[in-house]
């Protein structure tokens, strides 16, 4: 497991460094590798993950490890996707694997787990890839995390479930887009469908904050893309006009 930091002028490696060495891997899907998270630059540091196999924190100007977590133990299904997202000090880490799935925070300046909390909704196929968004509600930071058979907004601070919308999917990929006072987001892969829900609220939430959903030509991988109130999809020749329907 590498970090690499490559001049983006000349294409020459700067520094090359070995995160960890591990005797054996899961199996992953052919399309995707042990090193598909995106790494995160900030304040001199470079974070890298690489799923279950472990997360790193490095010196952007030479790589070496200032801290590496081997502790985010789960079984991947196909391998791991999803990126961290850091935020007040805190790496939040999606880790749904094909059972026991949990999101979990890292201290981002010592690399121990801050919170683990166990999804909360039972999955009859319990993996995803989705990289969590965080968004400010009621004055709190909030995890807002899609997964198996429901999507849930977390507390930042402390990793508890603040509300929760039940809908039945898996193998959940794209990122939530934040909007106004709207995360739209998809839930499912064989038949995604993108939904748009209410920021706010306690527990579920099913049955009072959905503002819309749609299931013709949602992403079931890609995240869309938000500019000026339109919200473009890779499966759809012209964006959408978002609209809010009470």
């Amino acid at each position: 497991l590498v970090a690499m930091a490559i001049d983006a002028s000349t294409g020459k490696t700067i520094w090359e460094r070995e995160v960890r060495s591990v005797d054996s891997i899961p199996s992953i899907h052919t399309k995707n590798s042990h090193a598909s998270p995106t790494p995160i630059v900030a304040e001199g540091s470079v974070f890298v993950h690489f799923g279950t196999l472990g997360t790193a924190r490095l010196s952007c100007e030479d790589g070496e490890i200032q801290w590496l977590c081997t502790e985010l133990i789960y079984p991947p299904m196909h391998g791991s996707g999803g990126s961290p997202v850091l935020h007040d000090g805190r790496l939040a880490i999606v880790c749904d694997g094909s059972k026991d799935p949990f999101v979990v925070a890292l201290d981002a300046e010592t690399g121990n787990i801050a919170w683990k909390t166990l999804r909360g909704v039972p999955a009859r196929i319990s993996h995803s890839f989705v990289t969590p968004s965080i968004a400010m509600v009621d004055g709190k930071r909030l995890v807002l995390a899609p997964g198996p058979e429901h999507f849930a907004a977390y507390d930042l601070a402390d990793g508890s479930e603040v509300f929760r919308v039940l809908a039945p999917g898996w193998s959940v990929v794209p990122q939530p887009i934040v909007f106004e006072d709207l995360v739209i987001y998809n839930h499912d892969y064989d038949n995604p469908e993108l939904m748009a829900v209410r920021l706010g609220g306690n527990g579920d939430v099913t049955g009072s904050h959905i503002a819309w959903r749609r299931d013709r030509s949602a992403p079931s991988t890609p995240t869309p893309v938000l500019v000026d109130g339109l919200l473009s999809l890779i499966h759809i020749s012209e964006p959408t006009r978002l609209r809010r329907i009470s």
